[in-house]
């Protein structure tokens, strides 16, 4: 989050450890809020930053670098946060994919498993040829 106070970046690393330290202790309800409200904030930011360049109040060209840094720092916690919530996602498909798996498998045809028994068996005849043929 800090990436042009180069200076400073000794204390840009301990505050991002900090936050994203944080983020990790929340449970994964709190930490996708928390994820979900900091975006909402730039975006809002964005949005004051074109209500300025319209009423001309401050130069396009600062308006223009101002957006780019904002969306710089939206980056910067978005690449932050993949790595956390890739794993709140797996864990979360763990728990909730159950109840895809037994809502697909009550919902399944009965006469799948005929289908699905004939393939089996002709890949095991399949397998056999080949194992013959070595």
């Amino acid at each position: 989050m800090c990436f042009y106070y180069s200076r400073f970046s000794t204390k840009c690393d301990t505050l991002e450890r900090q936050w994203l330290s944080g983020l990790q202790a929340a449970s994964g309800q709190q930490f996708t809020s928390k994820s979900f409200y900091s975006t909402v904030i730039l975006i809002w930011f964005l949005q004051q930053l074109d209500d300025l360049a319209q009423a001309r109040i401050l130069n396009a060209r600062k308006i223009r670098e101002m957006s780019g840094l904002t969306q710089e720092v939206q980056l910067e916690i978005n690449t932050l946060l993949l790595g956390p919530l890739d794993a709140l996602e797996h864990e979360d498909w763990g728990t909730f994919g159950k109840v895809r798996i037994a809502m697909e498998k009550r919902l399944r045809d009965p006469n799948d498993v005929f289908i699905h028994a004939e393939q089996r068996r002709k890949e095991l005849a399949k397998q056999g040829r080949k194992s013959r043929r070595k």
